[in-house]
C-alpha cells in the first residue's frame, strides 16, 4: 500500500464537528519520531535508539554510520494496518492525558494495560524503568570517527544557509517557532542553573540542539569550537540573526518580501516507541493524545513539545512485526487528514475509522514475492502514477463542484452589494469584433502596470540576474553575427548584428507587451536572410539591402491585416506537428553549415606533400593579379554568368594556403562543441553543487568560446599560424563600406519595378515565422506553472517585432526576433524559489520578477560591447561554426521527431516509458515519423535550390491544414494526442536546461 498525502479524505472529515468542516483549522505541524528499543550486552541495560522519521517523507537512519538516509515515500502492508487497527479497538487509548511529566504519563500507561488484562500488576514497574531508560545518543565527529558517543550541541551560523542537511530543512519547514521555543527554555534553564544572561555569554547557548550526524554539520560544529573565542559580540549577534532567518519558511511570505516576514507556526511531535521485552506475554500497544503539548526531555529528537505518544512492545514472535506497525503508524501521522482526525477524535472508534478511510484512498495492490528485474518493476510505476492522477482528477472534479456552488451562493450576495468589484479578468485572444480590438485591450491592460514593471526590476535579484543573462544573449548574438558576415559575403556582420541587438532589445523592453521575452538573432531568420541573400544576388542579380526593405515592408503589412482582423488566434491551430517540422529543418541547416564549413577549410588549405606548396604558391599570386581587373564592376548586370564569375572572385582565398590551418581550425570548431556539450551535461551530474552546475551548464557556451580563444592564442603564439578571425571595423560602421541608410529605390542604381511586388513571397513566409516564434514563445511563458501575473503582448509584441524588422532594413542592420531558449533563461533568472525544503520534495516556485529593467539593461551592455574589438577581432571564425554545431546537435536531441526516428530502429519492447513511444503502435508512430521526415526533406530541397525557393512559405503554410485534416482521416484522436502532445514538464529550470523546455528552433 502506497501512502497518498496530497488526497482529501471526505470520511474523515465527516469525524470534524461542523463548525471545524467549515473553517477547516490549520493544526500544527507534526514531526513524527520512531525509537526502537534495544538490550545493550555490555551494559546489560535496555536503551532506546532512533530507527525512523517523518518531515512528511519517511527517512531511516543507518545503525553503523547513522546518517539519516534518502526521504522516500512509505509503502506499507495491508496487513500490518489490519493488525493496528485490530489492536486499537481492544487496547489502550487515552484521548485526553492531563499528565505533566512523561513518569506520569507512563503511570498512566501501564495502569490502563493491568485494567485491562494486558500486563501483570509485578512487571509495571519493570516496564516503567524500560520507558523511562535512555532515550538519546548524540555523537560528535570525533566520536563517529573513533567510534565514543558523547552529546554535542548543534551550532547553526550564517554559513549553513544553503546546507542541504535533512535538520535544516526540517527546521526550515516548520518554521521559527521552533527557534523562539527553544531560546525561552534555554533561558528559563540557565536562571534556573543562576547562570547570567548577557551580551558575553556563549554562543552553543543560544542555538537548538539537534541530533543528526552529518560529516557538514558536524564539521562547522569542531570548526567553530576551535575558533569560538575569536568571535567578537558584533559576529554573535550576526550570527544570531542569520539563524533566525534560517528558520523563517518563505512559503508563508509575500512575494515581494521574502525575508522580512515571520511565521508563527507551530509544531508539535509524535513519538512512537516499539521493541521487544521478554517478561511479557502478549503484545500491548497504547495510543495517547495529551490534552496539551508538553515538552518531556530527551524523548524526541529535537527540543519540540510531544502532543502524541504510541507505545507497542510485546514478546519476540514471527508473525507479528513490531518496527512494520511502528511505520504504519508514523505514515498514518504524515497525511494532513488523519492528523485532523487525530486532533478532533473524540473515542477510539473515530481513530479507527480514519484509519479506514486513510486505507480506503490509499493505493493497495500486491506484489508476489520473488525477485524481479528493475524494468518488469517500472510498469508498477507507471500504474502508480496513473492511479494517482485518476483519484487527483476526481478528486478537483468534486472541488470544483463545491466551488461552484459556493460562487452561486457568493454571486447572489454580490449582486446585493455595490462595494464588491469583480475580478480582473483579460483574455488577449477574445475577439471584440472591432478594427484592433486585442490589440487596443492589451495595450491598455498591459501598460496599465507599467510602473511597477520599473518598480520591481530594482533590487538585488534583479541584477544578478542581469549578469546571468548578458552572458546568454550576448553569446548567441556574437556567433550568429559572425556567421551572417559569411554567408552573406559581409553585407552584416559582427557591428551590425551587436547593434541591432541592442537597439531592437531596449525597444522591445521598452514597449513590449511581454518583457520576460528574448529579442535577439535566430536560426530560422539566419536561414531566411541568406535565402533571400541567394535570391537577390545569385538568382536576379539585384542589390540585396534596397530588395530586403520590400520584403520587411509587406511582413509589416500582414501584421497590420492579422492585427486588424483580430486573427492572432489561429496560432491555436499550430501544432507540435508543424512546429518540430521547422526546428528539425533549422537544426539540419546548423548541422549542415558547420560540416560544409569544415569541408571549405580543407578545400582552401588542402592537405598534399611538401613539394606540391611551392606551385600552390605560384598559383595564388596569379590569382591575385587577375582579380584586380574585377575591383569596378557595376551592379547593374544583365547576364547571370557574369554575376556568378564575380561572386566566385570575391569568394576567392586570400592567402597561400597552409594545411595547418585547417587542421587547427577543425580542432577549434570540435573543441567548440564538445566543450559546451560536456558543460551542458553537467547539469545532470553529480558534481559541485546543483546551483554551481546549473550556472555552468547556463552559460556554457560563452565559457567554450573564451576557453578555445585562448587554445588559438597559444597556438598562435607558439607557431605563428593564424586562423580565420572576426572581420570588424575600428569604428561603428557598416562592415562592408556602405552608408547606414538604404535607399528602398536602391543604393548603386534604380531598383526594378517588379521588385517590391515579388517580394510579398519572401515576405510571406518571413511573416509566418515571426508570428510563430513570438505567438508560440508567449503561450510556453504564460503556461500556468510559471506563475505570471501581468498580462501578455500577443497583439503588441507581433507588432513590435514587425515595426523593428522595418526600421532595421532602413538602416541595413539584421532582422530580430523572439528567441524561445534565451527567453526561458531570462524567465529561470528572475524566478525565486522556496528555501525551505522539505526533505525529499524539490524548491517549490514562490514569485517571478515580473519587470523591464533587466532587458533594458542587458541589451544596453551588449551595445556597449562595440567598443572591445580588440576582444572580438581575436574570435576565430571556426569556434562561432562550432557553437553552430552545438546547436543542431541540441536542437535535434530536444525533438520528439528525433526520438521517433531512433525508435524506428529500436524493438518495441526496448522503447523507454514515454507516451509517444509506447502508447501507439509501432506501425502507426513510424508511419507519422516517416510524414514529417519526407515534410523536412521537401522543404530542404526547397531552401537549398534557388530557383524554387519560392514555394517554401506555401509548403511551410500547408502543412497546418495537413495536420488538421488530412492526418485525423488515417490516426484516431487518441493517437494524434499522443504523438503531437504538449508534454512540457514542471520542473524546467531544475532538471531540463533551456533547449529541452522548447520544441521551437533556436
Amino acid at each position: 500500500m502506497i501512502d497518498n498525502q496530497n488526497l482529501d479524505l471526505p470520511e474523515l472529515n465527516n469525524l470534524l464537528p461542523k463548525s471545524q468542516k467549515e473553517t477547516r483549522p490549520a493544526h500544527p505541524g507534526v514531526y513524527v519520531e520512531l525509537e526502537q528499543l534495544e538490550f545493550d550486552k555490555n551494559d546489560l541495560v535496555y536503551k532506546w535508539k532512533i530507527s525512523s522519521r517523518w518531515i512528511k517523507y519517511e527517512q531511516t537512519i543507518d545503525p553503523e554510520t547513522e546518517i539519516w538516509s534518502k526521504p522516500f515515500i512509505g509503502a506499507l502492508e495491508y496487513q500490518n494496518i489490519a493488525y493496528l487497527k485490530s489492536n486499537l479497538q481492544s487496547g489502550t487509548v487515552i484521548l485526553n492525558s492531563q499528565k505533566n511529566t512523561f513518569e506520569d504519563i507512563v503511570d498512566e500507561i501501564c495502569q490502563d494495560f493491568i485494567n485491562r488484562g494486558r500486563l501483570n500488576r509485578d512487571y509495571k514497574e519493570k516496564l516503567k524503568s524500560i520507558l523511562l531508560s535512555q532515550h538519546r545518543n548524540h555523537l560528535t565527529l570525533a566520536g563517529v570517527m573513533a567510534g565514543k558517543k558523547a552529546p554535542i550541541s548543534e551550532l547553526f551560523s550564517s554559513n549553513l544557509k544553503h546546507s542541504r542537511q535533512s535538520h535544516t530543512s526540517m527546521v526550515e519547514h516548520f518554521g521559527s517557532s521552533i527557534f523562539k521555543k527553544n531560546m525561552s527554555r534555554q533561558q528559563s534553564r540557565n536562571d534556573d542553573a543562576g547562570i547570567e544572561s548577557d551580551g558575553n555569554v556563549d554562543e552553543k547557548k543560544h542555538f537548538v540542539k539537534f541530533y543528526v550526524p552529518s560529516h557538514t554539520s558536524l564539521t562547522s560544529v569542531d570548526n567553530h569550537g576551535a575558533h569560538s573565542h575569536h568571535h567578537s559580540h558584533h559576529n554573535h549577534q550576526k550570527h544570531l540573526r542569520s539563524t533566525l532567518n534560517l528558520f523563517k519558511n518563505p512559503l508563508h511570505h509575500s512575494k515581494s518580501k521574502h525575508s522580512d516576514l515571520d511565521t508563527s507556526m507551530e509544531i508539535e511531535s509524535f513519538a512512537i516507541m516499539i521493541g521487544n521485552v521478554d517478561f511479557l506475554e502478549k503484545p500491548v500497544m497504547a495510543f495517547v493524545r495529551l490534552t496539551k503539548d508538553q515538552f518531556l526531555d530527551h524523548l524526541v529528537d529535537f527540543d519540540i513539545k510531544v502532543r502524541f505518544l504510541f507505545i507497542f512492545l510485546g514478546p519476540i514472535s514471527h508473525q507479528v512485526s513490531y518496527l512494520e506497525i511502528g511505520r504504519s503508524i508514523g505514515t498514518l501521522m504524515t497525511n494532513k487528514d488523519f492528523v485532523d482526525c487525530a486532533y478532533a477524535a473524540k473515542s477510539r472508534a473515530e481513530i479507527i475509522r480514519g484509519i479506514g478511510a486513510y486505507t480506503n484512498k490509499s493505493l493497495c495492490f500486491v506484489v508476489p514475492a520473488g525477485e524481479y528485474d528493475e524494468d518488469l518493476l517500472a510498469p508498477l510505476i507507471e500504474w502508480m502514477k496513473s492511479k494517482m492522477k485518476r483519484k487527483q482528477k476526481q478528486q478537483m472534479l468534486k472541488q470544483r463542484e463545491t466551488k461552484n456552488a459556493n460562487e452561486t451562493i457568493q454571486s447572489k450576495t454580490d449582486s446585493l452589494s455595490l462595494s464588491k468589484q469583480p475580478a480582473e479578468s483579460f483574455n488577449p485572444f477574445e475577439r471584440t469584433r472591432k478594427p484592433f480590438g486585442c490589440l487596443i485591450n492589451e495595450i491598455k491592460h498591459r501598460y496599465s502596470k507599467y510602473f511597477s514593471d520599473i518598480a520591481d526590476g530594482l533590487n538585488l535579484h534583479c541584477m544578478i540576474a542581469f549578469c546571468f543573462i548578458f552572458t546568454v544573449c550576448f553569446a548567441p548574438a556574437l556567433s550568429f553575427g559572425g556567421i551572417l558576415a559569411d554567408k552573406t559575403d559581409r553585407t552584416f556582420g559582427v557591428n551590425e548584428m551587436l547593434l541591432a541587438t541592442s537597439i531592437n532589445g531596449v525597444i522591445f523592453g521598452l514597449f513590449s507587451g511581454q518583457p520576460l521575452m528574448i529579442l535577439g538573432p535566430t536560426g530560422p531568420f539566419l536561414v531566411f536572410e541568406e535565402m533571400l541573400y541567394n535570391f537577390c544576388v545569385k538568382m536576379f542579380c539585384i542589390e540585396f539591402l534596397p530588395a530586403r526593405f520590400w520584403v520587411s515592408f509587406w511582413v509589416l503589412v500582414f501584421t497590420v491585416i492579422m492585427l486588424a482582423s483580430e486573427l492572432v488566434f489561429v496560432i491555436h491551430f499550430v501544432t507540435r506537428f508543424t512546429e518540430e517540422i521547422f526546428a528539425f529543418l533549422i537544426a539540419i541547416v546548423f548541422l549542415a553549415d558547420a560540416i560544409k564549413k569544415i569541408f571549405y577549410y580543407f578545400n582552401q588549405n588542402p592537405i598534399y606533400k611538401s613539394q606540391q606548396y611551392c606551385q600552390l604558391f605560384e598559383n595564388f599570386n596569379k590569382s591575385i593579379n587577375e582579380e584586380s581587373s574585377y575591383k569596378n564592376v557595376s551592379w547593374n548586370y544583365t547576364n547571370n554568368f557574369e554575376c556568378s564569375a564575380v561572386h566566385n572572385v570575391y569568394s576567392a582565398q586570400k592567402s597561400v594556403p597552409e594545411p595547418n590551418i585547417a587542421l587547427i581550425s577543425l580542432i577549434l570548431l570540435i573543441g567548440t562543441c564538445s566543450m559546451a556539450l560536456l558543460l551542458k551535461k553537467l547539469r545532470r551530474s553529480k558534481f559541485f553543487e546543483s546551483n554551481v552546475r546549473r550556472t555552468l551548464s547556463d552559460i556554457g557556451i560563452l565559457i567554450s568560446i573564451i576557453f578555445m580563444m585562448a587554445v588559438d592564442y597559444f597556438i598562435r603564439q607558439r607557431t605563428e599560424i593564424n586562423t580565420q578571425k572576426l572581420d570588424i571595423p575600428d569604428e561603428i560602421v557598416p562592415t562592408k563600406h556602405r552608408d547606414w541608410f538604404v535607399s528602398p529605390l536602391g543604393t548603386n542604381s534604380y531598383l526594378p519595378i517588379w521588385v517590391p511586388f515579388i517580394a510579398i513571397i519572401p515576405a510571406f513566409l518571413i511573416f509566418i515565422v515571426l508570428f510563430f516564434e513570438v505567438e508560440l514563445t508567449g503561450i510556453i511563458l504564460i503556461a500556468k506553472h510559471r506563475k505570471l501575473k501581468k498580462g501578455t503582448g500577443f497583439n503588441l509584441d507581433l507588432l513590435l517585432g514587425a515595426l523593428m524588422m522595418t526600421i532595421n532594413s532602413l538602416f541595413g542592420l539584421p532582422w530580430m526576433c523572439s528567441a524561445p531558449v534565451r527567453t526561458l533563461a531570462h524567465w529561470a533568472s528572475l524566478s525565486i524559489y522556496s528555501t525551505s525544503i522539505i526533505p525529499g520534495e524539490k524548491p517549490k516556485l514562490m514569485d517571478v520578477k515580473e519587470q523591464r529593467v533587466t532587458s533594458i539593461l542587458v541589451h544596453i551592455a551588449i551595445g556597449l560591447c562595440l567598443k572591445g574589438k580588440f576582444i572580438l577581432r581575436a574570435i576565430p571564425v571556426p569556434v562561432l561554426f562550432g557553437i553552430f554545431l552545438y546547436f543542431g546537435i541540441v536542437s535535434l536531441s530536444g525533438t520528439q521527431l528525433f526520438d521517433r526516428i531512433k525508435f524506428i530502429f529500436i524493438p518495441f519492447k526496448y522503447c523507454p516509458n514515454l507516451p509517444y513511444a509506447n502508447g501507439v503502435r509501432p506501425s502507426k508512430r513510424n508511419v507519422y515519423t516517416i510524414i514529417q521526415i519526407i515534410a523536412v526533406i521537401v522543404l530542404m530541397v526547397l531552401k537549398s535550390v534557388v530557383n524554387i525557393s519560392f514555394l517554401f512559405p506555401i509548403v511551410l503554410v500547408l502543412l497546418v491544414p495537413l495536420r488538421r485534416f488530412v492526418l485525423t482521416k488515417f490516426f484516431s484522436h487518441r493517437e494524434l494526442e499522443l504523438l503531437d502532445e504538449e508534454n512540457e514538464s514542471q520542473e524546467d529550470d531544475m532538471v531540463h536546461d533551456f533547449y529541452e523546455l522548447t520544441h521551437l528552433p533556436i
